[in-house]
């Protein structure tokens, strides 16, 4: 199944050696963080990603055609007055995004949304060492498990008996 891949970058991963980072878009009430697991911030298409390549991780996913699984994300050694942020505001079903750069020959080639999904709930685990800082896990499922759930209403007679 193509998922609408443009050439260079099918090119770029055809290529005996592939190098690639990550680009991750949360978009959040408060506004949209964009972070990356470079060691460096990166511009792509005019949005600048936070390195967090030190602070950050990425579970791996699969999705398989029997179950489609979700990510985890875990940022450590996040200051107190952010966690204190990160609990007001509620983040549940918003949506987050995983982007896959591939570098060519020192040109970069994206795909956008290598993966997408919404934010489930949060965990703070409280391991502050003498600096006062925690670490915040947060998984999101993938977009994909929307269509294994069953909508409201089916266009039968039981269903329209109960709306007459």
């Amino acid at each position: 199944m193509s998922r609408g891949l443009d050439a260079a970058l099918l090119g770029a991963l055809a290529a005996a050696h592939v190098t690639h980072f990550c680009v991750l878009t949360m978009e959040f009430d408060s506004g949209t963080q964009y972070l990356t697991d470079c060691p460096f911030d990166v511009t792509i298409a005019g949005i600048t990603y936070t390195s967090a390549q030190q602070i950050g991780g990425i579970e791996p996913f699969t999705e398989t055609d029997t179950g489609v699984q979700g990510l985890k994300f875990t940022l450590s050694a996040v200051p107190q007055s952010q966690i204190a942020a990160a609990l007001i505001e509620d983040i549940q079903g918003r949506r987050v995004t995983l982007g896959m750069v591939v570098v060519d020959d020192g040109v970069l080639r994206v795909d956008p949304k290598a993966w997408q999904g919404y934010f489930d709930t949060p965990e703070i685990e409280d391991q502050r060492g003498e600096d006062g800082h925690a670490t915040y896990s947060v998984t999101a499922e993938s977009a994909l498990i929307r269509w294994q759930i069953p909508r409201g209403w089916r266009s039968n007679d039981q269903d329209h008996k109960q709306i007459y």
